[in-house]
């Protein structure tokens, strides 16, 4: 009973490890226009998260949390014009987040992400308005050192659930130094959130994994031993 209990204490320990990363490298933005609370993982996964609710199309939003509800260092600054909420054909967990999102109605709408460490992040965008109304959402995204990623989705306003490329749409982001993403939307298009996800380093999976194989390895050295006295 004491080696299973020594062993299921390890594993918890190192599945928790990997849970903890993922957690604190993803930042949830949903335009959300107070109706429509959130709190699952949109096109990521199920789990319950934590959101940050964008209910003003021209503030500075500081202290961002994360998906774990740990306050973060990162913002988000908006110049949006255009303000709209509709009730989506969305079913399901998903349907209150689809629910709320705000149209642009002239070019030039900004949303400026800072605060990041410098690395790869995966970043998920969705658009989807009002019940079989058509919508599109067109977008470029920068960072330091003249890397420049395209967003383009379009939808009549039927799908009942997130289908990629339709709604959503993920792209892996490569920020540098200066810890930015820079959003351009052009005139009429609609967004429901944002998810901007750490992708960890090559390194840090490796490291992670060494020091799993070391813990587990010891917990058996002790265990193995704890046998030996006890016979």
């Amino acid at each position: 009973m004491k080696k299973l209990t020594v062993l299921l204490t390890a594993l918890f320990f190192v599945g928790g490890a990997n849970q903890g990363l993922c957690a604190s490298g993803l930042i949830n933005l949903n335009f959300d226009l107070g109706e429509y609370p959130y709190k699952y993982g949109a096109a990521i996964n199920g789990d319950e998260q934590t959101w940050n609710p964008i209910d003003d199309p021209g503030m500075v939003f500081n202290h961002l949390k994360y998906s774990d509800g740990v306050t973060s260092n990162v913002s988000v600054s908006m110049n949006l014009i255009g303000e709209e909420q509709g009730l989506s054909s969305i079913t399901g967990d998903n349907q209150d987040f689809m629910n709320s999102y705000f149209i642009t109605s002239l070019d030039a709408n900004t949303i400026d992400i800072s605060g990041l460490s410098a690395g790869v992040y995966n970043v998920y965008v969705y658009s989807q308005r009002t019940m079989s109304l058509a919508s599109e959402l067109q977008m470029t995204a920068s960072t330091d050192g003249g890397h420049l990623y395209s967003f383009s989705l379009s939808n009549d306003g039927s799908p009942t659930s997130l289908m990629p490329d339709v709604n959503w749409q993920v792209q892996s982001v490569l920020v540098g130094s200066s810890g930015t993403i820079n959003m351009l939307l052009s005139d009429t298009s609609a967004i429901n959130g944002i998810q901007i996800q750490a992708v960890p380093e090559p390194g840090s999976v490796v490291l992670l994994g060494i020091g799993g194989v070391v813990a587990l390895s010891q917990i058996r050295r002790k265990t193995e031993n704890d046998s030996t006295v006890i016979d």
